[in-house]
């Protein structure tokens, strides 16, 4: 299990997003403000199976793809990056995305428009 003082969406995101680029999916997150009423939907996305290890795309982002989805991370040292996104992806909040803007210490999961609100 994978505990941190993430205590809001920004921080959501950067830890779900470190956790997806090393995880074999047996594992668990916590962080310091969700409860039932106070759940963030990207906890709940269904991303399907690795394509793959994780890897440096070519803007210098970790990344990590999945059959439905992607996850992305920028590291605390490192340049705010933007990466366009394929055609079709949305964020876990059902907001359609076609670039990512990445400040350093932050992290995005994007899973496509129609997995969206289906669960992890």
């Amino acid at each position: 299990m994978l505990s941190c003082s993430a205590a809001s969406r920004t921080q959501q995101a950067y830890q779900l997003a470190g956790s997806l680029l090393v995880s074999n999916g047996a594992d668990a997150l916590s962080d310091a403000v969700s409860t039932p009423r106070r759940w963030w939907a990207g906890y709940g996305v269904r991303l399907g199976a690795a394509a793959g290890p994780r890897r440096r795309d070519s803007t210098g982002l970790w990344r990590r793809d999945f059959a439905s989805g992607l996850a992305l991370l920028n590291e605390p040292a490192a340049p705010p990056r933007t990466l366009p996104v394929p055609a079709g992806m949305c964020t876990p909040d059902r907001a359609p995305v076609r670039s990512v803007r990445l400040r350093p210490v932050t992290g995005a999961v994007l899973v496509g428009c129609l997995a969206v609100g289906r669960g992890r």
